[in-house]
């Protein structure tokens, strides 16, 4: 995501645009032309407009859902550009049910073409939509793994992944800062938010707060709902905002999230809620939280996830709101 701009979720129909996303097997590029889905790439690798949509940030959600054990297929549309050849192939691997595999030679003989088991290879490797069509799941006749486009060891874990009762162990790249594409959060005032002389009521902060703090963790790819499908909460301690110029009814503010501290079974966030047009700081705040189980055991982050513990820690020595 270098050079990357911060872009709200805009209306970029019939355009190819594309955006750049972390998830638990490290930055993942989701390109689309408006009205589907037309590539996944791994890594940084924004080659048209960058712009976050609404059908980007589904598909963002459903990978993340997908990597995290709690989603077995995708509810998104699809256009993979390609020979009819090629879509033949991306199409029969589409018929490869979650937890299943076939050889190259078995997608020949299903497409009609039994000798053309090298040309199913390439096909298979210019797949456009990996995890979506899933060409991971097509191995060596002998069983052996072959070849993949994010490495041999994500389809080792995207195989074992799919096994019954297996849990994920991915380990995104070391290095990784997903901070600098974090878009801020938007927020204007509504009228029920306020008092009687139009200005929002001191509560509220706190409840903005909140949304941004989830929509911080769905841009990091690991949103609340995923996170307590798959078994962990993580519930608020303590939280506070200091209050510097008051917010009218209609004003626009942004929030600013940041990972403050991070200590395994501990996290503390910081917000800094700003005028969007003159940078004029609004309010500050701190909300603090433990990690529990779905029994409200208190354990150590790592013990769920090594991906997410690494993903904190990282940030947690990002760059800190001023």
């Amino acid at each position: 995501m270098a050079e990357q701009k911060r872009t709200k979720p805009a209306d970029c129909s019939r355009t190819y645009t594309c955006f750049v996303y972390s998830t638990p097997i490290g930055q993942v590029t989701i390109e689309s032309d408006g009205t589907a889905i037309t590539a996944v790439r791994f890594g940084n690798s924004a080659h048209t407009t960058l712009c976050r949509t609404e059908l980007t940030d589904r598909a963002a959600s459903q990978i993340s859902e997908y990597l995290c054990g709690i989603r077995t297929c995708f509810n998104l549309p699809l256009r993979a550009e390609g020979t009819a050849f090629q879509k033949r192939v991306w199409n029969a691997l589409l018929t490869i049910a979650y937890g299943e595999t076939r050889s190259y030679r078995q997608i020949a003989e299903q497409i009609g073409n039994p000798n053309a088991v090298r040309a199913v290879g390439m096909a298979n490797n210019r797949n456009p939509l990996p995890l979506l069509i899933p060409c991971h799941r097509v191995i060596g006749a002998d069983g052996s793994l072959v070849g993949y486009t994010a490495g041999l060891e994500i389809k080792k874990q995207l195989l074992k992944l799919e096994q019954a009762g297996a849990k994920p162990e991915f380990h995104p790249e070391p290095g990784i800062r997903p901070i600098d594409q974090i878009i801020p959060y938007r927020r204007r005032a509504h009228y029920y938010e306020t008092d009687q002389m139009g200005i929002v009521h001191h509560s509220n902060y706190i409840r903005w707060m909140e949304e941004a703090r989830l929509d911080f963790l769905e841009q990091l790819g690991w949103g609340y709902r995923q996170l307590e499908q798959s078994g962990l909460l993580i519930p608020v301690t303590g939280v506070s905002c200091t209050y510097r110029s008051p917010v009218r009814f209609g004003d626009s503010v942004v929030i600013d999230v940041r990972i403050a501290d991070y200590r395994g079974a501990r996290l503390a966030l910081d917000y800094r809620i700003t005028d969007p047009d003159t940078g004029k700081q609004k309010a500050a705040g701190k909300s603090e939280h433990c990690f529990c189980n779905t029994q409200g055991r208190p354990i150590r982050l790592k013990k769920f996830s090594e991906a997410l513990d690494h993903l904190f820690s990282a940030l947690s020595s990002s760059e800190k709101l001023p």
